[in-house]
């Protein structure tokens, strides 16, 4: 019971997750094209070396390290998005046009409807759509979001 609790809960954030993505992706692309077009600090640097070290000391030199560190960072965390997307459309893929209406309106409708208005919005009760939700839509959209999890 606890791990199906568990896969509900993270099919659950994964749909909430999932409204969001593309303002995320817009953000983290903003931000990559912000750290792109700063040039930083270009100063030359004539202090005395007094032997090879590994470490880094010019200032320069770590903020183009920290900037390629940043950039990366942004362009890992946009690639995740891109494929947590592709896999909750896919899975939505496979919903009947009446489970994926139930889908949209509790789950990437904003503010996120209550039964009673998903209710209105179908030909069911709220019982009904509460129940298919929990019982059919969370379960099919689970086994294909986790199956290999």
């Amino acid at each position: 019971m606890k791990n199906r609790e568990n896969i509900f809960d993270k099919t659950e954030e994964l749909l909430y997750e999932y409204r969001d993505i593309d303002i995320e992706l817009r953000e983290i692309e903003l931000q990559i094209e912000e750290i792109e077009l700063y040039k930083g600090c270009g100063a030359i640097n004539y202090e005395e070396r007094t032997g090879q070290t590994f470490k880094i000391n010019n200032p320069v030199e770590k903020e183009f390290l920290d900037k390629e560190k940043k950039l990366k960072k942004l362009e890992f965390e946009k690639k995740r998005l891109s494929i947590v997307k592709e896999r909750v459309e896919n899975a939505l893929s496979l919903l009947s046009k009446d489970y994926k209406k139930i889908v949209e309106l509790r789950y990437l409708t904003r503010p996120k409807c209550s039964w009673k208005k998903i209710s209105e919005y179908t030909t069911m009760d709220k019982s009904t759509c509460s129940d298919i939700c929990l019982n059919k839509i969370i379960p099919e959209l689970a086994h294909i979001l986790f199956k290999y999890h």
